[in-house]
């Protein structure tokens, strides 16, 4: 703090958050009356520090006292669960509920919260969300008894940093019978074996999962056999070079394939008689990385219509888009190349 540029900076700083800050509150809380600086001290002194300092989660809603009350309620979310004994016995009242989202699950507070809705027989869509170290590293255990109409089950580590969802997700022992679309995001770095079992799964999302053992999680996803939608984002897969061979007698009931800014992604090879029923094949790039030979095996998709290439801020080379319309004519049905 001797330093004098040091000093010049840091007044720079604190005089641009003596302006702003207010108007910066004001636009955040979406307020419609005048925001001063004592307000943006009283927020910060006396909400946003104390939560830091207790490591709570200012974000998500606080539930009024009796809820119970609202017994036709079918839609609630997104609860901060911090106080979760009283939050929880509401919400275990709420028979009628059919989506639920909570936030600032820990371990302490996830057998209470799976014993709450597991009494829920009207729940289809249920996201569990934690955050920072180590997310919802196992605290998942306690998923025994499911509610039986659950369709939609989304797990989601907002640090994204591990552990994350790495050795929890083995302890779901008894999975949703009617589970139609699940999202994972957070380290898992391989496939729960249990996903096989998922009969009516038409759905899967994967996020910063980085699973590292490629061939067996395309060797396990085909199992999946209603699987219609896959949706591989950012970090889903990592390694220095990521090879998709989907094989023969694979993915019989695939409608849409995404691929999104997986990093270090070498090869995507279709062989004959795999995929037969996909139509959609999304794709956007991690950087330079869509070099030609990307894609092989595109005129052996018989119901392939469109093939949507997803923009990026570096663009595409001319060469690589030339090489994809050249293997999309080859396909019989002419699939549309359409960029978005």
């Amino acid at each position: 703090m001797r330093n004098r540029l040091c000093n010049i900076t840091c007044s720079s700083i604190a005089f641009c958050v003596a302006c702003c800050a207010p108007q910066l509150l004001k636009k955040k809380m979406g307020m419609d009356v005048d925001v001063n600086r004592r307000d943006v001290c009283t927020m910060c002194c006396g909400n946003i520090l104390p939560l830091l300092a207790t490591r709570q989660s200012p974000r998500g809603v606080a539930v009024p006292r009796r809820i119970r009350r609202l017994k036709a309620l079918q839609t609630l979310g997104i609860v901060n669960i911090t106080r979760a004994k009283a939050i929880l016995q509401d919400i275990e009242e709420l028979t009628r509920l059919r989506k639920l989202g909570v936030i600032s699950v820990n371990n302490r507070s996830s057998q209470d919260l799976f014993l709450a809705i597991a009494g829920l027989s009207c729940l289809e869509s249920l996201l569990v969300q934690s955050l920072g170290y180590p997310g919802l590293s196992t605290c998942l255990d306690g998923i025994s008894s499911p509610p039986a109409n659950l369709q939609s089950l989304k797990l989601l580590v907002q640090s994204l940093g591990y552990p994350g969802l790495s050795s929890c997700l083995d302890g779901i022992s008894s999975t949703p019978a009617n589970l139609q679309s699940l999202k994972l995001y957070g380290n898992i770095v391989k496939l729960p074996k249990w996903l096989q079992r998922l009969t009516n799964l038409v759905k899967l999302r994967l996020r910063s999962s980085r699973i590292v053992e490629h061939d067996a999680a395309i060797q396990l996803l085909p199992k999946i056999l209603n699987l219609s939608t896959l949706r591989l984002w950012r970090e889903s897969f990592v390694g220095n070079e990521i090879h998709f061979n989907f094989c023969q007698g694979a993915f019989l009931s695939l409608v849409v394939l995404e691929l999104d800014r997986l990093a270090d992604l070498k090869l995507v090879k279709f062989e004959e008689e795999v995929t037969p029923k996909l139509e959609l094949l999304q794709f956007r790039a991690w950087t330079s990385q869509a070099s030609t030979g990307l894609f092989t095996g595109l005129p052996s998709l018989p119901s392939l219509k469109e093939f949507m290439l997803m923009e990026f801020h570096n663009g595409y080379k001319d060469t690589f888009v030339e090489e994809l319309r050249g293997e999309l004519a080859k396909n019989q049905n002419r699939p549309a190349l359409k960029r978005h």
